[in-house]
């Protein structure tokens, strides 16, 4: 992400799918490395929530755990579950 007043880029990935949309945005300050551990995160949960249709990642999710309906009900029942 170029910053032109400065003269710099900043640290940036973009996620985009085979149909052309961007599905995340990740833009670091200058100081500010990546996370390739979280890059990987979010791919997963997007594979995850594209077959999954009806179900969302709450935070911090990682493949093989239990996400979510996208619903109040759904969010009610996981906040029951594992608060």
């Amino acid at each position: 992400v170029l910053l032109d007043d400065a003269g710099v880029a900043c640290r940036g990935v973009f996620i985009i799918d085979k149909e052309g949309k961007v599905r995340s945005e990740l833009k670091n300050d200058l100081p500010l490395g990546r996370n390739v551990d979280e890059v990987l995160r979010i791919l997963d949960a997007l594979e995850f929530t594209d077959s999954h249709g009806d179900q969302v990642c709450p935070v911090a999710w990682h493949r093989g755990q239990e996400a979510m309906k996208a619903s109040t009900e759904g969010v009610a029942e996981y906040l029951t579950k594992h608060t």
